[in-house]
Order: structure tokens, then sequence, then C-alpha cells
């Protein structure tokens, strides 16, 4: 094998003999294609992996703007409820005091009913003690007459039967 350092069977007929420069030139231009090969699919593999990075960015960034706009509008709507909650409040406050002021008005009117009703009844009152009092006078001025004229018949019938019993005494000694 000297100069030859293999041979390579072409045709199944015929030998070819390679040369040490024949080797290196074939091996270089393999390693040149693969290395050309394995360039090329380290660029696809780059650009298919910059192509992923940007597709998960974009989703990343739709995700967290989707996720900002959900966010944004769950709190626009939580301050509606809020709003809408205490304008219920409110209304409801409102109502509860005008209530309220019914039912105060209410007790009041009572109330002043229950003081016009007393004061009939004080001066009522004061009506019936001044007839009774006038009635108290008039009994007591009736009993008075009473008593004074029953003492006057007592006085009468006491004088009458003194003026009998002197009579009778006088009689008695004349005879």
């Amino acid at each position: 094998m000297g100069k030859n350092k293999g041979k390579i069977m072409k045709d199944d007929t015929k030998a070819q003999e390679w040369t040490t420069g024949m080797v290196e030139a074939y091996l270089s231009k393999v390693m040149d294609e693969r290395d050309r090969s394995y360039q090329q699919r380290w660029e696809a593999q780059e650009k298919a992996v910059s192509a992923a990075l940007n597709a998960a960015e974009k989703a990343v960034t739709t995700a967290l703007i989707s996720q900002e706009k959900a966010v944004a509008n769950a709190f626009n709507a939580q301050e509606k409820a809020v709003a809408s909650a205490l304008s219920a409040a409110e209304r409801a406050v409102s109502k509860a005091e005008m209530a309220s002021e019914k039912r105060f008005d209410t007790i009041n009117e009572k109330i002043e009913s229950n003081n016009m009703i007393l004061d009939k009844f004080e001066s009522n009152t004061k009506s019936m003690v001044n007839r009774i009092d006038d009635l108290k006078e008039s009994r007591d001025s009736s009993v008075g007459k009473g008593a004074g004229l029953h003492s006057g018949w007592v006085f009468l019938l006491g004088l009458v039967s003194l003026t009998g019993t002197i009579i009778a005494i006088v009689m008695a000694l004349k005879h």
C-alpha cells in the first residue's frame, strides 16, 4: 500500500486509488459540508428558538395586557357595585329618616292632643271643684238655717212649757 492508502470500489468493477492529498481534500470537503450543515442547523435552531421566544414574549405580553384589562374591568365593576351599594344605603337611610320624622310628628301630634285633653280635664276639674264648693256652701247654709230654725222651735217650746208650768204653779197656789 505505498502511495495507496486504500481502495474504493466504484460501479463494482473499477477501483479507484486514493492518495493522501485526495483523502485530505475529501475529508476537508466532508468536514466543510458537515460544518456548513451544522452551521445551517444551528442558524435554523437559533431562528426557531428566537421565533419561539418572540412568540412566547408576545403571548406573555398579550396575557399580561388581558389580565390588566380584566383587573381594570373587575376594579371598575367593583367600584360601580360599591357606588350602587352606597347609593342604596343612602336611600335606605333617607327613607328611615323620613319614617322617623313621620313617627315623631305623629307622636308630637298625640302629645299635643293629650295636652289639650289634659287642659280640658283640668278646666273641667276646676269647674267641678267650684260647683262642689258652691254646693257645700249652699248645704252648709241650709244646714245652718235648719239648725237655727230647729233651735228656735226648741226655744219656743221650752218657753211655752215654762210659761205653762208657771201658770200651773200660780194657779195651784191660788187654790
